[in-house]
């Protein structure tokens, strides 16, 4: 493989833009494939074009180059995909590429393929700051930062001692100066930003440059822009030491993003309303930070108020779900069964989703929603205060981060759970309380007494919880039965083998957090991970139910105790004791098939549970 003064000429057209995307240059060279008969041409165009279609994430330094695409059953062109012979080839023409970004391409790839390749690292940084260099726009940024980034990547790798990380430097230290903050967007930000990170030893005028910066945003309103240029000068004095400026700027920092607040205040849209509460609770942050607990404080009083406010004017969404039919048929179906019979039947009309049934659902909710499922979910308590952030799945590979794949179940599963408590719990609940009036206690003997699940000691507190919430308060039993339940789950990973309890250095023991019951070996290997998953959500997730953690706290107000997933939680755990129970086991069997043949026939459950997982306001806030 050789290349000719042919093939050069034939790529002048295209490479004479290094502006273009990789698949433009891919297609490019596609084209010119397709257009020659000539077998090294073709040989050479297609090489090319598979280093040029490969994408280019700066960020992730060992291996930066991977599939441009990449779709659920196919990918594009990966680094992987390059046999010995391939590699050998580029090495052999790369001297002879004439045009910088393919230079460039080239050189880069072989290095980071073969890190002893010092030659083609130094040609690779050459190639890009010509690229750079070509592209330079103080507005129009974008492009020749990435060759920048891209250079810089491999001179650090060389050493920041070496000539071509100094000159790289250098030649970015002159830009900047050049410049002078004059532009009106992000270039000199990113490149400050990156001087910052590389030590470079004459940080200190880039200051006054920080400084025009933020008085040119400041009065034209980029808000983005202003935020971005206040967190970057506070970095800078840092790396300084100039501890006394930092306070300065903090504080510079916090009027300023209240200011904003107090703007957004004086209008009358909910989205500035929004904004004013995001923007003050920023403001107060950045109070503490720069050690300013008054302000602080005289910001977060006035938050609750305005929270509340917010939440009042927020629009409600219903949805209306006719289950009449379905009403009727299990009132039929209950019509002279005892209470035992009823209450079995209320536990099996539980459903504990699999994790792989919320997985499922996860996935399909973002294939369906794949618009709003791009942008950071926001759930709200009842006071309007922020509860969790639930960032978006990566869009590529959506199981790269399991535990964040975890926190979108636990509140899939949230959902899918309030939705059965507001529907078939609500409906068998009142179809017992109707016929079956007060019920005492000891009318739940045969749940508990004979069961080895529960401990003898708790036996009675478990039946007067569950007697509470059948007679319809559900609060009570809250309060009663969510501290039990973490109690059951301690007791079968001590019955498994495992320990409850950590011992301290002065040999007093302290109970175990629940996450680290949840998670431990013991209980893991014994139990059904699918159980242990839904509990896990219910007792102390922040994207669940967290019931455990907002009752130890008093945080559950009346309403919230009595909404749909208190209901959901009682039927869940009457659900799981009646499997452990003796005198259950009998009517579990026997109402197995009959209910099954009831419940084939609720056509609107399914109905329920998907209008669940659309309850999201339009900004990803949830109600």
């Amino acid at each position: 493989m050789q290349i000719t003064t042919e093939i050069i000429d034939k790529m002048k057209d295209l490479f004479f833009d290094v502006k273009k995307y990789t698949m433009q240059y891919f297609n490019g060279l596609k084209d010119l494939s397709d257009s020659t008969q000539d077998n090294n041409e073709q040989e050479v165009f297609e090489l090319l074009g598979n280093a040029m279609s490969l994408g280019h994430d700066t960020s992730q330094d060992d291996m930066p180059f991977g599939p441009a695409i990449i779709l659920r059953d196919r990918r594009s062109f990966d680094i992987s995909d390059f046999v010995d012979a391939d590699i050998k080839n580029l090495k052999i023409i790369v001297n002879d590429l004439h045009y910088p970004v393919l230079i460039a391409r080239v050189a880069d790839l072989l290095w980071t393929m073969d890190k002893s390749e010092h030659l083609l690292a130094n040609k690779a940084v050459e190639a890009y700051k010509i690229c750079a260099e070509e592209t330079f726009d103080k507005d129009e940024w974008v492009t020749f930062v990435d060759f920048i980034k891209k250079a810089y990547r491999i001179a650090i790798r060389l050493g920041k001692t070496k000539k071509p990380f100094i000159e790289l430097l250098n030649y970015i230290d002159t830009r900047i100066r050049e410049v002078d903050g004059t532009d009106v967007r992000f270039f000199s930000i990113v490149l400050i930003e990156l001087m910052i990170d590389s030590n470079f030893g004459q940080l200190q005028s880039y200051v006054s440059i920080m400084d025009k910066i933020i008085s040119d945003v400041r009065q034209k309103g980029v808000i983005f822009r202003a935020e971005e240029s206040f967190e970057l000068k506070i970095k800078l004095l840092r790396k300084l030491g100039n501890s006394n400026d930092v306070s300065i700027t903090q504080v510079e920092h916090a009027e300023y993003i209240e200011s904003l607040a107090r703007r957004h205040l004086a209008e009358e849209g909910l989205t500035d309303f929004q904004h004013a509460i995001h923007y003050l609770e920023t403001a107060a942050l950045l109070f503490r930070q720069a050690n300013k607990p008054k302000d602080e404080k005289r910001i977060r009083l006035e938050l609750d108020p305005l929270r509340n406010d917010y939440i009042d004017k927020m629009p409600k969404i219903s949805q209306k779900i006719d289950i009449e039919n379905e009403y009727l048929a299990m009132k039929k179906f209950l019509e002279g069964r005892s209470l035992q019979e009823k209450v079995v039947t209320l536990g099996m009309m539980t459903q504990f989703h699999t994790k792989q049934e919320l997985e499922d659902a996860v996935m399909e909710k973002r294939n369906k929603f794949f618009f709003s499922q791009m942008f950071t979910s926001t759930l709200l308590d009842n006071d309007g205060k922020v509860v969790v952030h639930i960032p978006p799945l990566d869009l590529s590979n959506p199981k790269a981060d399991i535990e964040l794949l975890e926190k979108h179940m636990h509140r899939m599963a949230a959902e899918k759970q309030s939705m059965l408590g507001l529907t078939f719990l609500s409906m068998v609940l009142s179809i017992i309380h109707s016929e079956h009036g007060n019920i005492v206690a000891s009318d739940l003997d045969f749940l508990v007494e004979d069961n080895w699940f529960i401990p003898e000691d708790r036996k009675q507190i478990f039946k007067t919880g569950f007697a509470l919430g059948l007679n319809g308060d559900y609060y009570s039993a809250l309060h009663l039965l969510v501290p039990q339940t973490e109690n059951l789950f301690r007791e079968i990973v001590k019955l498994c083998g495992g320990l409850t309890t950590n011992l301290r250095e002065n040999r007093t023991e302290e109970w175990k957090m629940m996450t680290s019951i949840f998670n431990s070996e013991e209980l893991n290997d014994c139990y059904d991970e699918n159980i242990i998953f839904i509990f896990k959500g219910l007792l102390i997730e922040d994207a669940g139910a967290n019931l455990r953690n907002r009752i130890a706290h008093g945080m559950v107000s009346s309403g919230e105790g009595n909404g749909t997933l208190a209901i959901y939680f009682l039927v869940a755990i009457i659900k799981l004791c009646s499997w452990y129970s003796r005198d259950c086991l009998p009517m579990l069997r026997t109402l197995k098939y009959e209910l099954e043949t009831l419940t084939s026939n609720f056509a609107n459950r399914e109905c329920a549970e998907r209008h669940s997982s659309n309850l999201e306001d339009k900004d990803g806030t949830e109600l």
